[in-house]
């Protein structure tokens, strides 16, 4: 049997295809032949979609990973977390707390921290000194405390990284040199890479809640320094997937996005077909403005042909009657989504009516509309006015508090997809039934 060192590449590949992450990173140190030859796997493995935050070790190594001939250009997907360092090493729960048994019992993540290690230059010797770090000493207690002095200087890192632009330099310059990263998203994961190191150094993990006004600051920081980014870097950008995070309620909406940005986004993200944006489930607490900032918002991008909205359930009707009032008109859209939303029937015809001319594909997922007959108003709205649909799905949707089923030969369901003529219509209103929530 020949050695391993003998096989070709195309084998080689194959193999460490069929292993597990684990098993995958102990066959890569195996030898220098190894290590090259599945070198292409392993990006595409690993670095097709990266998490970061904005801390200085996570975005210098971002940067690494942008430079390197295999690494950079594996890179599709850019998530960047609202992760951050809280204010006080002693305002901290205990899920923030770092735990030895979190290395014992999870298995490295593909996309995690947990990683193998992502730097282009590291050593076979650093990956082994990585794997061996996840087992404690026998004389390390379970839990570890923070430790102060390393918390504080991560934590005065981070205000220097945000209050001169280096995380926003850092993020342009990644962005520039990965020329297939062509979606950009901005998240609340809470295992960003730098994460793990951090909470090794520091005995506590980052931190992803938003409800304090200092915590919702940092956050619309990172939206606004993804968005600078995204322009700056001249990234031919598809797909912008965002955790909307509205401003303070004393600022104005125009504050929100400055006029100059706006332009930039505008003339730049040419090349933006889809765009998904969540509402935070915190922006009741302490946005009243989040109505026009959200408006504002969807006025940057007039030319996408997807739109997907995820409300979550946590906004008032307001929201949506407001986008429905503005002038908003995306010329190219066909495709929409629209997801745990509370809106007014008016509203929401209103809003269809407007792009009846481009609509092909409609999504209604857990929607609520406040009327007693508010769907019957919005079927005959379709049916009526956007002939041009072919594609409608109705799932888990209330009527003024109500579940909206459909009577089917095998009882009631309460979702419905159907093709959007003239028949198919009449025939979902004479099926559609109201029911009690259990």
């Amino acid at each position: 049997m020949p050695p391993i060192s003998h096989l070709p590449t195309e084998l080689l590949c194959s193999i460490a295809s069929l292993l597990d992450t684990r098993n995958f990173t102990s066959f890569r140190l195996s030898s220098r032949l190894v290590h090259g030859g599945t070198i292409p796997l392993f990006a595409a493995r690993y670095f097709k979609r990266r998490h970061v935050f904005l801390e200085r070790h996570s975005l210098e190594s971002l940067v690494d990973i942008a430079r390197h001939p295999v690494l950079g250009p594996a890179v599709h997907t850019l998530d960047v977390s609202i992760a951050r360092v809280i204010e006080s090493p002693d305002a901290w729960g205990p899920n923030l707390q770092y735990s030895y048994e979190e290395e014992e019992e999870e298995e490295p993540r593909a996309e995690g921290p947990g990683s193998p290690p992502a730097s282009p230059t590291q050593s076979e010797e650093d990956s082994r000194a990585m794997r061996d770090a996840a087992t404690p000493p026998p004389d390390k207690v379970e839990r570890v405390l923070a430790d102060r002095d390393a918390y504080i200087r991560y934590r005065d890192d981070q205000r220097y990284v945000a209050e001169c632009g280096l995380d926003t330099a850092y993020l342009t310059l990644a962005l520039a040199t990965m020329p297939n990263c062509k979606t950009l998203v901005l998240s609340a994961h809470d295992r960003p890479w730098g994460a793990r190191t951090l909470a090794r150094r520091t005995g506590l993990w980052p931190t992803t809640d938003i409800h304090t006004t200092a915590r919702g600051n940092f956050a619309r920081h990172t939206q606004q320094v993804v968005l600078s980014a995204a322009f700056a870097s001249g990234i031919k950008l598809e797909k912008l997937d965002i955790l909307f995070m509205p401003p303070d309620p004393g600022s104005r909406p125009s504050v929100f996005v400055p006029e100059l940005a706006a332009q930039h986004i505008r003339s730049r993200l040419i090349n933006l077909n889809t765009l998904c944006l969540t509402l935070s489930r915190a922006h009741n607490s302490y946005s009243y403005n989040a109505p026009g900032s959200f408006t504002q918002f969807l006025e940057l991008f007039p030319r996408v042909e997807c739109l997907e909205l995820c409300m979550n359930s946590c906004n008032d009707s307001n929201l949506f009657t407001t986008i429905a009032d503005s002038p908003l008109h995306m010329t190219a859209l066909r495709d929409l989504e629209l997801h745990g939303l509370n809106c007014t029937a008016p509203a929401l015809a209103k809003f269809l009516c407007r792009h009846q001319g481009t609509l092909k594909d409609v999504r209604l997922k857990r929607v609520h509309v406040l009327q007693r007959r508010g769907w019957g108003l919005i079927f005959h709205t379709i049916r009526r006015n956007l002939s041009a649909v072919e594609d409608l799905l109705v799932e888990k949707c209330r009527n003024a508090g109500e579940l909206v089923r459909f009577r089917n030969p095998g009882g009631m369901e309460d979702s419905i997809r159907i093709r959007c003529d003239w028949d198919s219509l009449t025939s979902t209103i004479d099926r559609m039934e109201l029911g009690r929530a259990d």
